[in-house]
């Protein structure tokens, strides 16, 4: 499947903690679903990288 953005790890840490993984992975898919070319993991894997090659704050 290959990284998941944020807001999907997010998502997971939350089903964990109300022990609700199941719901929690559901609204995953749905996520990932909705967006086909995996967009937000794009664009944040490029926010990252921005920051790695980043010389001054």
């Amino acid at each position: 499947m290959g990284p998941n953005a944020a807001l999907c790890r997010t998502l997971i840490a939350r089903g964990k903690a109300c022990g609700d993984v199941a719901a929690a992975r559901k609204k995953v898919a749905a996520f990932y679903e909705a967006d086909h070319n995996r967009r937000m993991v794009f664009e944040e894997l490029l926010r990252l990288i921005d920051i790695a090659l980043t010389s001054e704050p």
